[in-house]
Parts: C-alpha cells; sequence; structure tokens
C-alpha cells in the first residue's frame, strides 16, 4: 500500500526537523559526578522503498571510561514500519511503499548505567523505488574457516541502462567487521574468520545511480574445515646402491587430535624396490639399486586417521652409483 501525507502534519514535522541533526541533547542528571552520555542517530540517509535500512547509533558515547550504553530507537513520524532490534545500535527496517516519497524521522534515546540520558533524531528520506536501481548481492554461501570467498553483486542492475552504477559493501548489525578486498565493487573478496558471531556472516550490498539506491543482503554460513590429517614422508634421501634405506612417515600427524590409523607407501618413480616388510608400516625398508648414474626413487606416503580422512606427500631418495 503507498502512503501520501498532507500539509496536516506540517506543524508535527517541521518541530521535529528542529531536532534532526542536533547533537544529544542531555536531561536531568541524578548525579553531579557522572557525566551523561551523547546521543548519535547518524547522518540523514536517502533510501528506496522496500530496502533494508540500517539505523546506526554506533556514534553515541558516554564520556565516562567504560561505561556500557543501552539504546531506545522510536519512529516518531511517517509511514509505520517495523523496527527490528529497537534496542540495540543498530537496528533494521524495511522502508515502505510509497507514492512519491515520503520522510521517516527515528529518535535514538541512550542511558548510561546511572540512568542518564540523551536523545538524538534522524531522518530517512524513502523514494519511489520507479527508476532506481535494484541490489542482488547474489546466493547466500557455504564456506569454510579460512577459505578465501567472493561475493557477487553482479546480478545487481538499473532499469535505465544508460546509469552507471556504483557498489558499497558494508557488514550491518553487531558482527566483527571483516575486511573486504574491493568493498566498492561489484565482487569484493574476504577471508572467513575462525568461529564468526552465531557461525554466518552477513554482508549488505548497496548500489546507487547517484540518485536512487538499493539494498540488499547476503549471508554466508561458515562450517569448520574437515579434520584432514597431515602427510609427512620426511625429508629427501641421498644414498650409495646397495645400502638399505629407511623410509620415515613419523612426522605425520592431525591437527584436530585425531590418531593416525593407517600408512600407506608406495613407489611412483626410479627402479622397482620391494618395501619390507610391508607398505603399510610407518618406516619400512629397502634396498638401494644399483644404478650407473645418479638416479631417483619416488615415493608417495598417504595417512588416514581416526575419521578415514586422508592426506599424502611424497619423498625424493637419490641413489648414487659407488
Amino acid at each position: 500500500m503507498r502512503t501520501r501525507f498532507s500539509r496536516a502534519h506540517a506543524l508535527t514535522l517541521n518541530s521535529l526537523l528542529l531536532c534532526v541533526g542536533l547533537p544529544g541533547t542531555p536531561q536531568a542528571s541524578p548525579s553531579a559526578l557522572n557525566a551523561a552520555p551523547v546521543a548519535n542517530a547518524g547522518p540523514t540517509q536517502a533510501v528506496t522503498e522496500l530496502s533494508l535500512v540500517t539505523l546506526d547509533g554506533t556514534g553515541s558515547y558516554d564520556p565516562d571510561p567504560g561505561t556500557a550504553l543501552q539504546y531506545q530507537w522510536t519512529h516518531v513520524y511517517g509511514p509505520p514500519v517495523l523496527l527490528s532490534g529497537a534496542m540495540t545500535a543498530q537496528p533494521t527496517f524495511t522502508a515502505p511503499e510509497v507514492a512519491g516519497g515520503a520522510m521517516l524521522i527515528f529518535e535514538l534515546r541512550v542511558r548510561d548505567e546511572a540512568l542518564q540520558q540523551s536523545t538524538a533524531f534522524v531522518r530517512v528520506d524513502v523514494m519511489d523505488a520507479a527508476g532506481a536501481p535494484v541490489a542482488n548481492a547474489g546466493p547466500d554461501q557455504l564456506a569454510q574457516e579460512g577459505a578465501l570467498v567472493t561475493l557477487d553483486g553482479t546480478g545487481s542492475y538499473d532499469p535505465d541502462a544508460t546509469d552507471v552504477l556504483t557498489f558499497q559493501w558494508t557488514q550491518p548489525g553487531n558482527q566483527t567487521g571483516v575486511p573486504l578486498t574491493g568493498a566498492n565493487t561489484a565482487q569484493p573478496t574476504f577471508t572467513v574468520p575462525v568461529n564468526p558471531l552465531n557461525g554466518r556472516l552477513t554482508f549488505q550490498l548497496r548500489v546507487s545511480d547517484g540518485v536512487y539506491s538499493s539494498t540488499d543482503t547476503v549471508e554466508i554460513l561458515v562450517v569448520q574445515p574437515d579434520p584432514v590429517p597431515v602427510a609427512n614422508a620426511g625429508p629427501d634421501q641421498t644414498v650409495n646402491e646397495g645400502s638399505i634405506v629407511t623410509l620415515n612417515a613419523f612426522g605425520s600427524y592431525d591437527p584436530s587430535g585425531y590418531s593416525i590409523r593407517q600408512y600407506g607407501w608406495r613407489q611412483l618413480a626410479g627402479p622397482p624396490v620391494t618395501l619390507l616388510p610391508t607398505q603399510t608400516r610407518p618406516q619400512p625398508q629397502f634396498l638401494a639399486p644399483d644404478v650407473t648414474a645418479p638416479t631417483v626413487l619416488t615415493f608417495e606416503l598417504t595417512v588416514w586417521n581416526s575419521l578415514y580422512l586422508s592426506s599424502t606427500d611424497t619423498v625424493g631418495i637419490t641413489v648414487s652409483p659407488l
């Protein structure tokens, strides 16, 4: 449903506009020894109808070090919206559908532990989506810790094909910031951190044609990597023909703490030899073959952990003639 406002709202609106953009105003102080907090409701925003909007009170502060702040946002003017996280520093809401545009005004009230408080206001201008670009942050993704992830906003477009879009990626809400490479491009990248909050990362894409803008979000669900063991076939060796050579897999391990369940050796290159007593021992031996010139024998080691996950490594044995 589209909403229009008449001149009947002018008196109330003018009174509120006098407050928008003013610094936080402390209320009566219960203690002269405790400084009042300073509310900051963030800058004026221009958004497109039906886009996700994030208010920003993170600029609020308390002059007293170590003081925690309580937040309370209230929608005081404009078409009704539903605030999600109204008692956090960065609540969100979906911009209402409007005809010809509308203005929203929100009040932020911050309190400190001594119940001193201050307020600030912010204006959000909602624009009709006709002619506005459409943001598309791409599909949700599943990624392992430590993996390199590429976000994809290339599905964004503008109905006016002559407009050039700009891109800006951010992390809304109370998330630990993940460094983005190319945050103002269509396809930024980042490395997945270890143990992110709630096991997921949320990114917001805002696209703009210079007049209108719209937003979209994407979630990255973070999973721990499989507990793969690390195979270590030992250092390369140089030996003489006819000598007994010992391969060594005891440097293999599992970083997740699982035991190494099985070893397996096989020869990849060089004159064939027999591994004794078997190819499944961590330290098999063989007799270096006779050679007429330095010759490399290559062996591959595979180790399995108790979950039957595996990894491989290789080692080279150079046999020299006598």
